[in-house]
Formats: C-alpha cells, structure tokens, sequence
C-alpha cells in the first residue's frame, strides 16, 4: 500500500533566508521512498529496494531520500550510505558502520534487529516496531479499562524511550499491583480508588478497583509482556508466577 508523503530539499534565497521546496513522494509502510510524484499527480521516477534498502530497480529522480527516506533519511550516492542522524548505515550490509553508542543487546551494529520488514530506526538510536508498540498500547488500555492510572504513572512511562525500559516499568507496576492486589484478596477485602496503602513507594500509580479482575489483567500483561520478551531477545527477569 502506498501513501502519500513530501520529500523537502531546503534552498537559500539571496536574501538569505532558506524556503522549503517540497516534492511530493510516494511511500511504502515503512516510509521508504517508491516513487517521486510532480504536482500534476504523474509518476516521475520510481525504484525498488531489497530488504536493507540496496536498490534493486530504477534509481532515477533527484531525491536524496530513498530508503526509509520519509524519517528524514538521506541516501548518499557517492558512497552507497544511509544517513540515520546518528550513524550511517551500509544497506549493501545491512548494518550500521559503527557501534551502537548504547551497547543494547548482542549486536551493536546490527540494523532493526534484523526485521528490516517489520521495524524502522527514526534516529539510529532506537529502533522502532509497530507490533511491539500495539502490545505496549494493548497492554496500558487492559490496565487502564480495570484500574486507575495517576499522573505519576503516565508521566513516568511517557519519559521512557526504550523497549527495555518500557518492559521494565510496566513490569515493575504490574507486580506490585499484583502483590497488592493478593494482599486485599487475602484480607477479604477490595481496593478502592485513591487507597494506595499496599503499593510500593513508587510504584503506587497502579490501583485496583477490583481484586480478582485486576489480578486477571496483571496475568494477561504478563503474557503480553513475554511475547515482547521475545521479540526483543531478553531475559523476563521481572516475570511472576
């Protein structure tokens, strides 16, 4: 499927001030750059990529934004290289030409986990996965839906940038709403809306409103959070029984 999307190339004007010229695109899902479009809505130029972005087919045109070009990537012709803000990727490769300044996970030169298909990198830094993020979403609406989320949460899980921090987090608040949650079901008795009294300090955003139906989601998060486990080739160290 394609969309519709605008390459920009930047211009200085004798009056020294820079106007935006825009050349409409046509992208793929992953916002790669399959054709350049005029305003009359004609196909100028076309190409095809394989997997790591190496094109495969047409080339011609004049935008510099090819492979996953609507991040605000640019293609170098002169060396084959993909900038990505933060480094530079080989897509004769498939992988970035230096090292992840992060040392996250096994491979740090490795591009999107080897999920060209699937994943983008937006800055070079982070990749990027819609299936990973529809579980993330999936997983906050469940907890949302059953129980109360203060402002502490959400600003704690909106300043969070990785995977692995995120999984983490979310990890950490759904076991102690658990332990919580097992405690009030124990004593017999319901966690009502603004008792944070059996939460950790902290960690004290998640309350359950309802004892077993809240354990239920915690049991369903956690399935949702091994699956992105998997996906991201980590350890459930926060896992609970």
């Amino acid at each position: 499927m394609l969309r519709a999307g605008e390459g920009h190339a930047v211009a200085t004007s004798s009056l020294g001030y820079c106007a935006r010229l825009h050349r409409p695109h046509a992208n793929d899902r992953t916002g790669s750059v399959l054709g350049e479009v005029d305003t009359a809505g004609n196909v100028t130029a076309s190409r095809k990529y394989d997997v790591y972005g190496l094109v495969r087919a047409g080339g011609s045109g004049t935008s510099r934004h090819k492979f996953v070009g609507s991040l605000g990537h640019t293609s170098e012709d002169e060396t084959g290289l993909i900038y990505m803000r933060a480094r530079w990727m080989d897509p004769s490769l498939g992988r970035f030409i230096s090292e992840d300044s992060a040392r996250d996970g096994a491979n740090w030169f490795e591009y999107c986990r080897g999920n060209p298909v699937n994943a983008v990198d937006p800055d070079g830094r982070e990749w990027y996965d819609a299936a990973i993020d529809a579980i993330f979403n999936t997983i906050i609406g469940m907890i949302g839906r059953y129980c109360g989320l203060d402002t502490d949460f959400l600003n704690g899980l909106a300043g969070l940038e990785g995977y692995r921090e995120k999984n983490s987090y979310l990890r950490s608040v759904i076991r102690a709403s658990r332990a919580a949650q097992d405690a009030e079901i124990a004593a017999g008795t319901v966690i009502v809306e603004g008792d944070r009294s059996g939460l950790a300090a902290g960690e004290g955003a998640l309350i359950a409103q309802h004892g077993l139906a809240g354990k239920a989601v915690c049991t369903a998060a956690d399935v949702g959070l091994r699956t992105v486990e998997a996906m991201l080739g980590i350890d459930g160290m926060w896992a609970f029984d």
